[in-house]
């Protein structure tokens, strides 16, 4: 597609017979091995409604071509484009019912000026750093803007499988997204597996997301959800959880509230990406695994997520609830206004969460409201086996009455948590630990460096 010198009656099958508009690629069915392609240094307005699916071996690629910066796509903000009759909401690219797809080395917006008393989106991006990001405990943003993707996959009528597979996104710019800040399901990228009514579930399978840049969005980066993800600790009732999904390499900045959110998955890997000043309007962990078995998160940076006034969560990793066999290691985690967390909800389950090799630094620098004070690791509700072995906290000398482990109620208390062979260091003065009344806690040849905390030694 050429802006300039495209036309929308060529061909569309070389760069001196491109295609022009939106429209045209719109009204395209595409099939195996297409490839829609944008010349770099463009823009365009509108939204990607792409009909057509790929197969294993040719995929339908969207990406650029010629010399330049990456491609543009702004989309309206304001336009419906929900295909699932649901409920509105505004994208800039949606696959609804499609599978087999490649989109990279674009730059993808949705943003509405209307929306944000006439500010262009430069002056708004700029305001999210000067008011929010830089700013101390500022006040939530409140929601109620029309909901905003830059990305909208979504699945309604389930394939005889009942799975539909193979989305790659890599080298992707996504910012520039007001979306609703009440709302988790809208932001940067987002999945949804509907429930048609037939009693067939459906999910997406072989998902990577690659070395994207995703800043600036409201309000969460990349996150799903399931109408399939009805279960027990011992029992799958309707669960249909997604499989093969990988998240390397993303740099996530300025998130409305949290940066990324994996739900209804078996094994999925988050590596290497970083989490850079998340939350920056409202409540949210920069990243959490949900209702999902296996969870993977290795070599991430959280850093300098952020607290607003009356948040109740600012930390940078949480294994939330209705979770099995978490794992969190070798991630580097530090100067987050709240701690890390495993939590095990108002008497669900979380069971078997291992924590790491991680090096937690300077986390927990806020107060969070009511009576939990500054912490660093918080364990609540019904989380059960939980395990921190061989991590390294370093509590820095301006960090006072900080809990450096929590273990809180949420209706029930944790169970048979292990402390083992971790390194605490406490340069702050007046730090403790407070276990409330939690059972089966267990401490194991800990080591603790620096000023006074008491440490228990025995099981509780």
């Amino acid at each position: 597609m050429d802006a300039l010198e495209g036309q929308d009656g060529f061909s569309g099958t070389s760069p001196t017979r491109a295609w022009n508009s939106l429209d045209r690629a719109n009204d395209h069915s595409f099939q195996p091995g297409d490839r829609l392609l944008l010349r770099s240094g463009q823009f365009w307005r509108g939204a990607f409604l792409l009909i057509g699916s790929g197969t294993a071996a040719q995929p339908i690629t969207i990406c650029n071509y010629g010399d330049g910066k990456r491609p543009v796509l702004h989309g309206d903000g304001k336009t419906n484009h929900d295909a699932t009759h649901t409920k509105p909401i505004s994208c800039t690219i949606r696959l609804f019912n499609q599978e087999r797809w490649v989109i990279e080395n674009l730059e993808i917006t949705n943003y509405n000026p209307e929306e944000e008393g006439g500010l262009s989106l430069e002056e708004w991006e700029a305001r999210n750093i000067r008011n929010y990001a830089q700013a101390e405990l500022p006040e939530r943003v409140p929601g109620g803007l029309f909901p905003k993707a830059g990305i909208l996959v979504q699945a309604m009528t389930p394939p005889q499988n009942g799975v539909l597979s193979g989305f790659r996104f890599s080298n992707l710019k996504i910012h520039g997204i007001n979306g609703d800040l009440a709302d988790k399901d809208n932001g940067g990228i987002f999945f949804k597996a509907y429930d048609d009514g037939s009693g067939q579930s459906v999910r997406f399978d072989d998902v990577l997301f690659e070395n994207n840049e995703i800043h600036d969005v409201d309000r969460t980066g990349i996150s799903n959800r399931s109408d399939f993800d009805d279960r027990t600790l011992h029992q799958n009732l309707n669960w249909e959880p997604n499989r093969n999904w990988v998240l390397r390499g993303n740099v996530f900045r300025r998130t409305g509230a949290n940066a990324l959110i994996v739900r209804v998955a078996v094994a999925p890997l988050m590596e290497h990406n970083l989490f850079d000043f998340c939350a920056i309007k409202g409540s949210g962990n920069a990243a959490f695994n949900f209702n999902t078995d296996k969870a993977l998160w290795q070599f991430n940076e959280f850093r300098f997520t952020k607290a607003n006034q009356g948040d109740e969560d600012a930390g940078g990793v949480d294994s939330d609830y209705r979770s099995k066999n978490t794992v969190i290691q070798y991630n580097h985690i530090h100067d987050n206004d709240f701690g890390m967390l495993v939590t095990g909800g108002p008497g669900r389950f979380n069971d078997g969460t291992i924590v790491q090799y991680n090096l937690i630094v300077n986390d927990g620098g806020v107060a969070r409201k009511g009576t939990d004070g500054k912490f660093v690791i918080r364990v609540s509700g019904s989380a059960t086996n939980t395990l921190f072995f061989k991590n390294t906290i370093i509590v820095g000398e301006d960090q006072t009455d900080t809990k450096i482990i929590l273990h809180k109620a949420w209706q029930t208390w944790a169970a048979d948590t292990l402390y083992q062979e971790n390194i605490f260091v406490t340069l702050g003065e007046d730090n403790l630990v407070d276990m409330g009344k939690s059972a089966g806690n267990r401490f194991l040849d800990n080591q603790h460096f620096g000023k006074p905390v008491i440490l228990p030694t025995t099981d509780n």
